[in-house]
């Protein structure tokens, strides 16, 4: 059990934006193939799933359970912190996996209470609300408790991104919680982005479940002030290109990203509805299920149960290298063929 991870090679330099090469148009984006778009996804009826409450059984991580071998309690227990819910730990792995638990920074968010409960016995670390004026050492902002299609993603952060990055100083960290990944839009905005810090990734942490399409973009070291007064929103219309051509590697990345992601939630989706239309909700799958989700907590919290930087760095490593050599070998693939 591990997070997913993937690695973007940086541009060199920042990328400029040519505003007269920015187009919006009356339509929403479409997924497209080329990012790893499957229509087979079309056959999840989502909706239906999560109408029973019963589903919560099949995920990974069930957070509303509050017995004493939930993740919940057991986290309690073991980090003697009072608050163990999915947001505390999306920020606990990924602040642990890349380094950013360190004493004299200051962290806007708009999740202050889990971000206190996460660097509670921490010293000299500031949290700020992110309506604050301050400039950060590191933005972490969250978007949705649920999930968010790709078009009206873009549209809620194209108003969000100008606070966002007025947070941000040279050398400063972002990291920003995304959904699906396969609009040319959305791939042009994340290549944007990108451009602007020296190491970029895409992490789906462990406790995200694979059933829901949340990720995180986390941006480290800028290198210079973003600019985004040339996107000017037009609110009755979606945004069709930033005008920038993606380098093969990023879009390579990311097919081979959402290819990876899309099996693990089809795998999922499946399994929870072929128990959910059994109609036997408390009989031996059921039984079967919470003691996954025991397992799971028990071993996610073998993993992040410190904040040894030395511990991280080595699983980090092997994660990128796992994803880079799987990613390699799409690219080799799609060479042949293309």
């Amino acid at each position: 059990m591990e997070p997913l991870i993937y690695s973007f090679s940086n541009s060199s330099k920042p990328v400029n934006l040519d505003e007269k090469k920015i187009r919006f148009d009356n339509f929403p984006s479409p997924e497209l193939i080329k990012y790893g778009f499957n229509d087979t996804i079309y056959n999840l009826d989502m909706n239906a799933i999560y109408e029973n409450e019963y589903y919560k059984v099949g995920l990974e991580f069930d957070f509303d359970r509050k017995d004493s071998e939930s993740i919940a309690k057991q986290g309690e227990k073991k980090f003697g912190k009072s608050i163990i819910n999915k947001n505390f730990c999306a920020i606990w792995e990924i602040f642990n996996l890349f380094g950013l638990l360190k004493e004299n920074k200051i962290i806007i968010t708009n999740l202050i209470d889990d971000m206190k409960n996460v660097v509670k016995n921490l010293q000299k670390i500031k949290i700020e609300d992110i309506s604050t004026s301050k400039q950060a050492d590191i933005m972490f902002k969250n978007i949705s408790s649920i999930n968010l299609d790709e078009n009206a993603y873009i549209q809620i952060i194209l108003d969000e991104l100008p606070k966002i990055v007025s947070s941000q100083k040279i050398g400063s960290n972002m990291i920003l919680q995304i959904f699906n990944c396969m609009t040319n839009p959305f791939i042009e905005l994340i290549y944007y982005l990108t451009s602007f810090y020296t190491e970029s990734y895409i992490i789906k942490p462990i406790t995200s479940s694979m059933l829901s399409d949340e990720k995180y973009l986390v941006l480290l070291g800028s290198i210079s002030d973003i600019k985004l007064d040339k996107i000017k929103k037009n609110k009755n219309k979606y945004l069709a290109t930033l005008g920038l051509s993606i380098p093969n590697n990023i879009s390579s990345i990311i097919q081979c990203m959402n290819a990876d992601l899309m099996y693990k939630k089809s795998i999922l989706y499946w399994k929870i509805k072929k128990y959910l239309d059994n109609h036997i909700y408390e009989g031996p799958t059921y039984q079967d299920f919470i003691n996954d989700q025991n397992k799971n907590s028990t071993i996610w919290l073998d993993i992040f149960d410190s904040t040894v930087s030395d511990k991280f760095t080595v699983l980090l490593d092997n994660i990128l290298q796992e994803s880079t050599k799987k990613c390699n070998h799409q690219m080799e693939f799609n060479s042949i063929f293309s």
